[in-house]
């Protein structure tokens, strides 16, 4: 009888860790086809793969891996139909307190998560632009502490630089706030150095002309001998990579947009 218990045991604890382990891979398949859909802007198809998912996840840092993706889907599916005229403020900033909500469990359930601070972050900063100028500058400093956090965790995530770097160059200097021209090229060409590493290494499937085009735009603003002629550099290659791609989505189509009226600047 005690060999068979045995036995029993054994098979039991052997089913309990196959079970975990199909766990552990099906919710990585997920997450795979969730980071794919998100580089298509398919963002209402990945809210309903992590809802779907978070009805049977229970462990607290897979938990907050689906909570941070909410927060991005929200945030840039929200920011594209915003900008396109979809929603109005009002809904906009209630999409976005929801996306926040998404991120701050994330953070609770795992704070060591670059991401769930980053993504939680930028909700709240996106929140605070479309409120207005005031708004936004009482939400500065603590979209520059989500981002600066990240970083903390994670010294190569290049959307928090690229935050930073959007930070540093929107606000304004002196006692007013913390802008800063030089800082706001530094951290622009860094999240451009990460995300080209991570382009050539076929970890993104396009590259992030925002990031690009941001950094052109600070290195007009800050004017410095030379700035000119490394931003007309950006321009150009952005327009030259749209040009390549043919069809663009409705990020690239911005992109495209946004590049003219730089160019117009020089």
């Amino acid at each position: 009888m005690d060999l068979l218990r045995r036995h029993r045991r054994a098979s039991i604890v052997f089913v309990l860790l196959v079970a975990a382990l199909h766990s552990t891979y099906a919710l990585e398949d997920v997450l795979s086809e969730v980071d794919e859909l998100h580089e298509l802007d398919e963002h209402d198809r990945v809210l309903q793969l992590i809802d779907s998912e978070l009805a049977r996840t229970h462990g607290d840092s897979d938990r907050a891996q689906l909570y941070w993706r909410k927060a991005r889907a929200i945030l840039s599916d929200t920011d594209l139909r915003h900008g396109d005229g979809e929603l109005s403020d009002r809904e906009a900033r209630n999409r976005l307190g929801d996306g926040e909500e998404a991120g701050r469990r994330a953070i609770e359930l795992d704070d060591s998560s670059a991401d769930a601070h980053f993504w939680t972050g930028s909700t709240i900063g996106l929140a605070g632009q479309i409120r207005g100028v005031l708004r936004a500058l009482t939400a500065a400093g603590t979209v520059r502490d989500y981002a600066e956090a990240a970083i903390e965790r994670n010294r190569d995530h290049k959307e928090a630089h690229y935050l930073l770097g959007v930070l540093y160059r929107e606000l304004p200097g002196g006692i007013i706030s913390f802008g800063d021209d030089d800082r706001a090229v530094e951290y622009g060409r860094r999240a451009i150095e990460l995300h080209e590493r991570e382009y050539d290494a076929g970890m993104v499937p396009y590259r992030y002309f925002d990031f690009y085009l941001d950094l052109a735009e600070s290195l007009i603003d800050r004017g410095d001998s030379g700035d000119s002629e490394e931003a007309d550099g950006l321009i150009g290659f952005v327009q030259r990579e749209l040009r390549r791609l043919g069809r663009l989505n409705l990020r690239q189509q911005f992109a495209e947009e946004r590049a003219k009226e730089l160019e117009e600047e020089l």
